[in-house]
């Protein structure tokens, strides 16, 4: 088929302005930049509200808190989001589908725990696109269907070791390696109202543009669990962060800090089947500035949760548990300059299963 010369400029045109023509129409606070930072929660913790996130160990956050993982066992999350987007009149929805943590431990001896997990750092998903209409300075009218996409993610490998001598105390570290990629595709086709006629059944013209970067880097872990006394457990933790590398292909593209971390909790637990959680948490997501381009802007993160996990119906000797919680934080990415605020409510049930040995966890945020 015999391509307009005005047909391919604008396709030209379009692929240099389509990106940030999308992202501003119709893309999602939490697509800026690299991504959507989950947080590295378990379902438990999620349901909620992360306050009990120092104290977990079945999250990604303290690695002293494996301590109280019991038993040698396998966890993970499937966490499928569903959003709705609104602008300018018109309605978008979408699902993307998460595994943003995989965890496992097993007690070593009397008094240590070894773990691993994988995390999602920062979660970059989605797609959206838009049709209109142009008239070429020819004359010719086209249709113009633009798309954007992107998936991908960086994640934090970690393995930890916990260590409790008694006493209600235990310290832990932790090793991280911080790897994934980002894919994005950028596409563009045309309808040309001139090439549509009974012999001509393919009347379209495609652009389609594709670029993957890949991240690599390291950092470590360190955090402790007091109980000074029964009812009172409190944790604290922070990881500091090495480089981060960001490649395409061989080639390096540029260099930053993983953010540094620093988390602070505290769990009471004097009420009668009832256990009531808080959690303050800083990350220094401006470490990132400079990674990606200079569009790309960051900012320092303060997270503050609290949740309740209360002992619910009885179904024989099986005690479902009843969670709920809330959390306000900064997501570190800025959005036209500003910063993007999120404000979460979230809910869920433990289930017990096995006897004791297994269990099913649900959260809706």
């Amino acid at each position: 088929m015999r391509r307009s010369p005005l047909l391919l400029a604008a396709i030209a045109a379009a692929l240099a302005v389509i990106a940030p023509a999308v992202a501003r129409a119709q893309g999602t606070l939490s697509g800026q930049g690299f991504g959507y930072p989950p947080g590295g929660l378990s379902t438990r913790a999620l349901g909620q509200g992360g306050g009990n996130a120092e104290a977990d160990p079945g999250s990604a956050v303290n690695p002293a808190a494996l301590a109280l993982w019991g038993r040698a066992g396998f966890m993970f999350n499937y966490g499928p989001e569903f959003r709705t987007v609104d602008a300018s009149g018109r309605s978008d929805r979408t699902t993307v589908s998460r595994f943003p943590l995989i965890a496992a431990a097993t007690p070593v001896g009397e008094h240590f725990t070894v773990g691993v997990s994988a995390a999602t750092l920062l979660d970059r998903t989605f797609s959206t696109q838009a049709s209109t209409k142009q008239v070429l300075s020819g004359g010719e009218t086209v249709t113009t269907t633009s798309f954007y996409s992107s998936d991908g993610a960086a994640e934090d490998l970690r393995g930890a070791l916990a260590w409790s001598p008694g006493h209600g105390i235990s310290v832990g570290v932790g090793l991280h390696a911080f790897t994934g990629e980002n894919r994005t595709h950028l596409g563009l086709s045309l309808v040309d109202s001139s090439l549509t006629s009974t012999t001509n059944t393919n009347p379209y013209l495609m652009a389609l543009d594709s670029s993957v970067l890949h991240f690599s880097g390291a950092g470590f872990s360190a955090g402790l669990v007091l109980q000074p006394m029964r009812a009172l457990t409190l944790a604290a933790s922070g990881r500091k962060g090495g480089t981060i590398r960001l490649n395409k292909g061989d080639t390096l593209r540029s260099t930053a800090d993983i953010p540094d971390r620093y988390g602070f909790g505290v769990r009471f637990d004097g009420i009668p089947g009832a256990s009531l959680s808080a959690r303050a948490d800083w990350e220094g997501w401006s470490s990132l500035q400079g990674l990606g381009s200079s569009n790309v802007q960051t900012t320092d993160a303060w997270e503050y949760a609290a949740g309740a996990d209360v002992a619910g119906p009885r179904f024989g000797t099986r005690v479902v548990q009843v969670r709920a919680g809330a959390r306000i934080r900064t997501l570190p990415f800025l959005a036209n300059g500003a910063e993007v605020k999120e404000t979460a409510f979230s809910g869920g049930l433990g289930f017990p299963l096995a006897e004791g040995r297994a269990g099913l966890d649900l959260a809706l945020q």
